[in-house]
């Protein structure tokens, strides 16, 4: 709820506010009876008319569907970067966790008695060159799949033709757990 003071200031409900030299608490309107916000001059006044500001310019005025196709596919590659990095098999799956692994696994490819200490999510083990390019291979699997997964969603939301459809489209389907 927001109110208009007679001085012309708006103040939301639960907000302090000064009004006539005299400092208000938060709490202040609230408390107050509707006969009594009346006689005080607080007049309420309606919400304003809200609006999603990544799809619409403002109530009723919506985005050209190129810039509204744009921010999907910005919010797809980051809904893709985070499963990508979420993890799989005990294994972590960010950038760097991928380049140490990939760097073991191709130790391992040269020397097939290579064993390595991994700290994995939850404890540290001990990985046999077989394991370590298991491991890799994984964690490769893993990272692919969430590619694929964008790939397919962009060239779904590419096809759209329909503003609403792009605003609709639900971006968090298909990926790897």
């Amino acid at each position: 709820m927001r109110f208009q003071l007679p001085d012309g200031k708006i103040v939301r409900i639960d907000t302090a506010f000064s009004y006539g030299g005299v400092r208000y608490p938060s709490n202040w309107l609230r408390l107050m009876s509707v006969a009594d916000r009346i006689a005080f001059g607080a007049v309420e006044l309606p919400e304003p008319e809200t609006f999603d500001e990544r799809w619409y310019y403002g109530p009723g005025n919506p985005k050209p569907i190129k810039l509204i196709k744009e921010r999907k596919l910005s919010d797809l590659a980051a809904y893709r970067y985070n499963k990508e990095i979420s993890g799989v098999g005990g294994f972590r799956t960010d950038r760097e966790s991928q380049s140490l692994i990939t760097g073991a696994a191709l130790a391992a490819t040269l020397d097939p008695n290579y064993t390595v200490d991994w700290k994995g999510t939850s404890s540290w083990i001990t990985l046999t060159a077989p394991q370590l390019i298991a491991a890799a291979q994984g964690l490769r699997a893993h990272v692919q799949a969430c590619f694929s997964n964008e790939k397919t969603h962009a060239l779904a939301i590419e096809a759209l033709t329909d503003f609403q459809a792009v605003v609709d489209y639900d971006i968090t389907t298909g990926w790897p757990e």
